[in-house]
């Protein structure tokens, strides 16, 4: 059997090669990797396409569209732009395409670090992914984040119903990406696997516990992720950028996890 991976790019092309070697090395059954770029740089953009040329990646260039955000209680932000790109890619992409596939949609900044067979782990569950929740006095509002997301797309195309990963709100209550799957968990009852996470103190021998936005297993540590590795925070949130000893940490790690420079 095959599986679709699948990541939504706008900056650091350098991660998609990344991505593509760990996958060549760490997944156990064939598969193929699906560039979907959502950067509004041109050169940007060539960059990705030289890396997916060199490898033989399926790029695709996502339409830009003039959004309307219409969901109550939003402002502009990164969770817009990335709840958009997210439903452009099922939409136009997942759905249209890959009607009889597995698919694992990952964020740019994870990486697959061990062996690991999606499609095993994913057992007979219509859906995976790492649960969110926000919680009120009189409800638990649950739903999947964007970042890991499994699909066993015919079980889903049994649904008679159609996920839509948008942000806005719950109830009133300010949800991030994929918070109005909310609805298509709740009104299909749906049975989905809730992945794991665990936040390291170490790896290999690099403290990385009092790193600024670090790192996270998922999967029971199958994959890394990079946390805010593409910098998604910078201008919403007015912070400095990621300092200098994460990125330096997370080359090192990459590279092991790689082959190279193994101790």
């Amino acid at each position: 059997m095959k599986i679709n991976f699948i990541t939504t790019v706008v900056n650091r092309p350098k991660f998609v090669e990344i991505q593509y070697l760990l996958f060549k090395k760490y997944c156990t059954i064939d598969f193929d990797f699906y560039v979907i770029d959502d950067s509004h740089n041109d050169s940007l953009s060539i960059e990705f396409y030289n890396i997916c040329n060199k490898y033989n990646i399926n790029y695709i260039k996502k339409e830009s569209v003039n959004q309307k955000f219409t969901n109550p209680g939003m402002s502009n932000n990164p969770n817009d732009d990335c709840a958009h790109a997210v439903q452009w890619t099922y939409d136009n992409v997942i759905f249209k395409n890959m009607k009889d596939d597995y698919v694992l949609f990952l964020d740019s900044d994870m990486f697959l670090i061990d062996y690991f067979n999606p499609i095993e782990y994913m057992e007979d569950y219509v859906m995976c992914g790492l649960e969110q929740a926000r919680k009120t006095e009189n409800k638990t509002i649950d739903y999947i984040w964007n970042g890991i997301m499994f699909f066993n797309m015919k079980k889903m195309l049994e649904i008679n119903d159609y996920p839509d990963f948008w942000c806005g709100t719950v109830y009133d209550i300010p949800v991030d990406v994929g918070g109005q799957l909310h609805f298509f968990i709740k009104n299909n009852n749906l049975n989905w696997k809730k992945t794991d996470v665990l936040y390291p103190e170490k790896i290999f021998n690099y403290d990385v516990k009092d790193i600024i936005a670090g790192f996270e297993f998922h999967c029971n540590k199958k994959i890394l992720h990079f946390h805010a590795g593409t910098n998604w925070h910078l201008d919403w949130k007015n912070k400095k950028d990621l300092d200098f000893k994460k990125a330096e940490v997370f080359e090192k790690i990459i590279n092991q996890y790689l082959g190279h420079n193994e101790n």
